[in-house]
C-alpha cells in the first residue's frame, strides 16, 4: 500500500558486510555471577550484500538468516552455525526482514515489492501469505509466540495468527521494529524515540525507557535496547507486571542501528549477533546528511550548510536555489521546509510547525512559490511564497494523504493520493479549482511522476509487476505504456526510484537502491516514429542516504544528492 511508496524513502542498508557474533557477557554479570569471557568472532557474509536487513539468529542459536543480494538474486539466505556458507531459502525471492519462529522451523519475512507478509520453512519450499499488501501491508515482523506474529505497517502495529487469519490492529502501539513478549501479554514498541509496552489485557501503552529504540526481551528477565548514542543496554524487566525494575547497564558501546534496523539479534542462550559501527539514530532516526553538487563524472562539491539531516532536495526552475526538508533531531523525525540560495549561500526556513514529514516540496514554474503537504487529520496540500512574504494557503484537502510531485506551467499540479493502501496519481487545476481528476488509478501503487520537457510523456514508478519499476506513459492522457527499468534498475535487483528527465527529453535518469552502494542509470527514449525505450546504461555509483533524495539541475549537467 502506501508503505510501498514510502519504502523508497526510507531504504537503509548495512554499510559493510562484516559483523560480530558475541557470547553475551551480560548473561553472567546481570545475574551477579562471575563474568564469563565473551567469545568474539567475525561473521563473514561472503559475496552476499545485505539488503535492508539485520542478520537474525534463530532462538536456539543454530542458524543465521539475512536478506541480501547474491549475484542477481535478492532473497533470504540461511547459514547453519556448523556450516561455512549461506544458502538461499527457496521461496524467499524479494524477501527482507527475516524473523525466526520460536520453534526454529519457520521464517516470516516481508516481500519488498508489495509489503505482503510471508512465511516459509527454513528448509525452503512453499511460501504462505499471512498478510496481503492491501490489508494492511507489512514493514517489519517479529514471530514472538508459537501462534502470534506482530508487525509494523504504514497503518500502525498489528498482530496476525501464525497459522493465518485476519490481522488485529493495536491503535495505541506504533513505530518500527515491534517485539511480541514471549508470554503473549503485550508488545514492546518504539514511538516518538521512546520504548513503551502495550498491554493486551488493558489495551493501554506505558512508557518504559525514554530516548531508546528497538527493545527485545531476553531470558534473563531483561530488556535489551539501543540508546540514542548507539550503545546496547540491558535493564531488568518484570514480565508479569510490565515494569522496569532496576538500573540499566551498557552491554556494547557500538551497534550500528538505524531507524529501521535493530543492528542486533540475540538467541535464547545468549549468542548475540550485531553490526559493529556508529549508530544512525541521532537526527530523528536518520543521522546527519550532506548535500553534494555532483557532475556525471563523479566530481562533487559539498553545499556549505550547518550539520544536520537534510533530505528530498529539489532545484528551482532557474537552478539558482534548492528546497529541502530539514529533520529536527529533537522532535523524533519531525521536519520543516527550507530553501537554500546557491549563489548567496543563504538558507531560509519556510515552515515552522514540524509537520512536513516525508513529503516532497515542489517549486512553482516561476520559482516564486512552494507546494508542500502538511499533517492535519490526513496530509493536505499547501502553498507558500518562497520568500516568506505571506502565510501558507491550504489548496486541497482529500481523505488520506497527498504528496505533490509536479507543478506545470498551466497551473496544473500532479499529486500522489494515498487512500485504501494504494498510491494513485491525480491532477488538480489551481486556476479552475474544480475536482481533482485521476490520471492513473489501479489496484497497485503508481507514484513519483516526472513530466517530460515537451509535456508529451511522463516517467513514473509502479509495482504492477510485483517489483518497483520505472514506466513511461503519454501525457496528458495515459494511452501508451512502456517499461523503462527491469529488475529494479539495471537488471540486478534492488528498487528503482526517483526518475528525472534530461533537459532535452532524450533520457530518463533514475536510481537503483543497493547494498552497500546505489547506482544511477539513464535510459534513452526515442520518439520517431513511435516511442522506443533503449536499454539503460550505468552512470555512476554512490552511497546515497535515500535514492529519492536527489534532483537533476535544469542545465542537465549536474545534480544534487543527499
Amino acid at each position: 500500500g502506501a508503505g510501498g511508496a514510502r519504502s523508497r524513502r526510507i531504504i537503509a542498508s548495512l554499510a559493510a558486510v562484516a559483523l560480530l557474533a558475541t557470547i553475551l557477557a551480560a548473561w553472567g554479570w546481570l545475574r551477579s555471577e562471575p563474568e564469563p569471557r565473551p567469545a568474539r568472532l567475525d561473521l563473514a557474509l561472503g559475496a552476499i550484500l545485505p539488503f535492508i536487513s539485520d542478520v537474525a539468529i534463530s532462538p536456539d542459536g543454530s542458524m543465521l538468516a539475512v536478506a541480501g543480494t547474491l549475484g542477481a538474486e535478492q532473497a533470504i539466505y540461511l547459514r547453519r552455525i556448523g556450516e561455512s556458507d549461506f544458502q538461499k531459502i527457496l521461496g524467499t525471492d524479494g524477501g527482507i526482514r527475516p524473523s525466526f519462529s520460536p520453534d526454529n522451523e519457520w521464517i516470516v519475512f516481508r516481500k519488498v515489492a508489495d509489503n505482503s507478509l510471508i512465511k516459509v520453512a527454513v528448509t525452503g519450499g512453499q511460501a504462505f501469505t499471512l498478510v496481503k499488501s492491501a490489508a494492511p501491508g507489512a514493514l517489519e515482523a517479529h514471530w514472538g509466540t508459537e501462534d502470534q506474529i506482530v508487525f509494523s505497517s504504514p497503518q500502525g502495529v498489528h498482530t496476525v495468527p501464525a497459522g493465518g487469519g485476519p490481522a488485529q490492529p493495536w491503535a495505541k502501539a506504533g513505530g518500527r521494529q515491534p517485539f511480541l513478549l514471549p508470554d503473549g501479554s503485550g508488545i514492546l514498541h518504539s514511538l516518538g524515540g521512546n520504548v513503551s509496552v502495550l498491554d493486551f489485557a488493558t489495551d493501554s501503552s506505558t512508557l518504559l525507557i525514554p530516548q531508546a529504540r528497538h527493545a527485545s526481551y531476553v531470558a534473563t528477565g531483561h530488556l535489551l535496547y539501543i540508546a540514542e548514542d548507539g550503545g546496547l543496554f540491558a535493564v531488568p524487566f518484570d514480565l508479569g507486571r510490565h515494569r522496569v525494575t532496576g538500573s540499566a547497564v551498557r552491554v556494547l558501546d557500538r551497534v550500528a542501528a538505524t531507524n529501521v534496523l535493530r543492528g542486533y539479534s540475540v538467541s535464547r542462550d545468549g549468542v548475540l549477533v550485531h553490526h559493529e559501527g556508529t549508530s544512525n539514530l541521532a537526527a530523528g532516526g536518520g543521522g546527519e546528511t550532506v548535500l553534494l553538487m555532483m557532475d556525471f563524472a563523479g566530481r562533487a562539491d559539498t553545499l556549505r550548510l550547518p550539520a544536520g539531516r537534510r533530505v528530498l532536495p529539489r532545484f528551482a526552475p532557474n537552478g539558482r536555489a534548492i528546497v529541502f526538508e530539514y529533520v529536527d533531531p529533537s522532535r523524533s523525525g519531525a521536519s520543516d521546509i527550507y530553501t537554500f540560495d546557491l549563489v548567496t549561500g543563504t538558507s531560509t526556513q519556510l515552515t515552522f510547525d514540524k509537520e512536513n514529514d516525508h513529503d516532497q516540496p515542489t517549486w512553482s514554474p516561476d520559482g516564486k512559490r512552494i507546494l508542500f503537504n502538511k499533517d492535519s487529520v490526513g496530509e493536505d496540500l499547501y502553498i507558500k511564497p518562497a520568500d516568506n512574504s505571506a502565510a501558507e494557503e491550504l489548496v486541497l484537502t482529500l481523505p488520506g494523504n497527498q504528496r505533490a510531485t509536479a507543478w506545470l506551467d498551466d497551473g496544473t499540479i500532479v499529486f500522489e493520493s494515498f487512500e485504501a493502501n494504494d498510491a494513485d496519481l491525480l491532477t488538480y487545476s489551481l486556476t479552475d479549482k474544480g475536482k481533482p481528476r485521476p490520471y492513473l488509478e489501479a489496484p497497485w501503487n503508481e507514484f513519483g511522476l516526472a513530466v517530460s520537457p515537451d509535456r508529451k510523456l511522463v516517467a513514473f514508478l509502479s509495482n504492477e509487476t510485483g517489483s518497483q519499476e520505472v514506466w513511461l506513459r503519454t501525457w496528458p492522457v495515459a494511452e501508451g505504456k512502456w517499461r523503462l527499468s527491469f529488475g529494479g534498475g539495471g537488471g540486478s535487483g534492488g528498487v528503482a526510484g526517483a526518475p528525472r528527465w534530461s533537459r532535452d527529453g532524450r533520457y530518463v535518469y533514475y536510481w537503483r537502491s543497493g547494498a552497500p552502494i546505489d547506482t544511477l542509470f539513464r535510459a534513452r527514449v526515442d520518439r520517431a516514429p513511435g516511442v522506443v525505450v533503449r536499454s539503460a546504461e550505468r552512470v555512476l555509483t554512490l552511497n546515497t542516504i535515500d535514492i529519492t533524495s536527489w534532483d537533476l539541475h535544469p542545465d542537465g549537467n549536474r545534480f544534487v544528492v543527499a
